[in-house]
């Protein structure tokens, strides 16, 4: 782990996409639990959430270690879904769609909108913090920079979904409550066999609400 010197946030807006893409080709490919369990690698074109960088709701942060070098230490991806437009383009590439798959049947089991009478919700995509960095709160940051922005947006719930053991305790150390989860043991193919057999500490996929 890398010494932090100074950590500043700004908007995703600033940064390249590619730059962004680059950062979650190292890190949030290899370590969140089910895109390490199919070796995932998609190409930049394939990879959906990137299109929402540029509504401006997603944040990267950049570290100063202790040599005065600057670097992408960590990235989220937000967006604001509507009640009358949610969508989750799917993913053209296979093991993208397997993914899709546990996030659909996450989302049919548990209807977010029946639960709260709004039209619009602050929805966490991706949060990604930098090996080299973890340890340092920075998840927490990005975090705090993303609820203080759908604040300032007017909204009043905001939704996550933690695929691991790490991700979901950094949101629920802001209050988050969960609504329901999908066990990587209990999701299975027609033929009765578990599709993600990830290690522990990684057990389930988890939808958090919030309200803000």
């Amino acid at each position: 782990m890398k010494k932090l010197k100074s950590l500043r946030i700004v908007p995703a807006l600033e940064v390249g996409e590619d730059v962004i893409f680059g950062f979650l080709l190292d890190n949030f490919f290899v370590d969140e639990p089910m895109n390490s369990y199919l070796k995932r690698r998609p190409a930049m074109e394939e990879f959906k959430p990137l299109a929402y960088v540029k509504d401006g709701y997603s944040f990267v942060a950049f570290a100063e270690d202790g040599n005065g070098k600057e670097q992408v230490a960590g990235v989220v991806i937000n967006k604001i879904e509507s009640k009358e437009k949610q969508y989750r383009p799917p993913p053209k590439e296979g093991k993208g769609m397997l993914i899709f798959n546990v996030l659909d049947t996450l989302d049919k089991k548990f209807d977010v909108w029946s639960r709260v009478q709004i039209n619009e919700l602050f929805y966490t995509i991706i949060l990604s913090v930098s090996r080299d960095y973890r340890g340092l709160n920075i998840g927490s940051e990005l975090v705090q920079t993303s609820l203080k922005k759908a604040a300032a947006c007017g909204l009043t719930h905001a939704v996550v979904e933690c695929s691991s053991f790490y991700s979901a305790r950094i949101i629920e150390k802001f209050g988050y409550e969960k609504i329901c989860e999908m066990r990587y043991e209990d999701y299975k193919n027609e033929n009765g066999e578990v599709i993600f057999k990830i290690d522990k500490p990684h057990e389930a996929v988890v939808k958090y609400l919030k309200t803000l």
